[in-house]
């Protein structure tokens, strides 16, 4: 397999942030580099650390829920997945079902509303930035509670 691109996000003064090499580029051979799992020494941030997640043109504030799926998690679902499907699907296409992609390198974040289904999202590890202006109280005591809320919902 041919080495697909990395993306790799800077911060707003222009110093490095870090790197994805998982990328939404396919390599020369039209093949998408598989996300193999980050190891939790590899993110950024941690639960309940507030983050500015950029979408498009737009910054908004969040707070961590979880973590990109470590290495041992991706083995344990491409195993699960291939025990389900082994003998349903040739083995080309369970390969490619397996397989994490890009996608799946990312956080699990929490927009401080009430509700987890609704407030809930999947960005990319590229895609949150440390927070840089000063947050108020009253605002981290919602995102905290947020935590909070979804945790005595399992």
């Amino acid at each position: 397999m041919a080495t697909a691109l990395s993306s790799t996000p800077y911060l707003h003064d222009g110093s490095f942030w870090h790197e994805s090499r998982a990328s939404s580029i396919e390599d020369t051979e039209g093949v998408l580099e598989p996300f193999m799992g980050r190891e939790e020494s590899e993110c950024r941030f941690r639960v309940g650390d507030l983050v500015e997640v950029l979408r498009g043109d737009m910054v908004t504030l969040e707070v961590v829920h979880a973590l990109p799926p470590s290495p041992a998690r991706v083995e344990e679902i491409q195993h699960k997945t291939a025990n389900a499907y082994a003998q349903e699907l040739p083995e080309a296409h369970l390969q490619r079902l397996c397989g994490l992609d890009y996608s799946d390198d990312s956080y699990v974040t929490l927009d401080g509303s009430e509700s987890y289904m609704a407030n809930h999202s999947h960005p990319l590890t590229t895609q949150l930035f440390p927070v840089r202006l000063k947050v108020p109280q009253r605002i981290c005591v919602k995102f905290y509670n947020s935590i909070s809320l979804e945790e005595g919902t399992r």
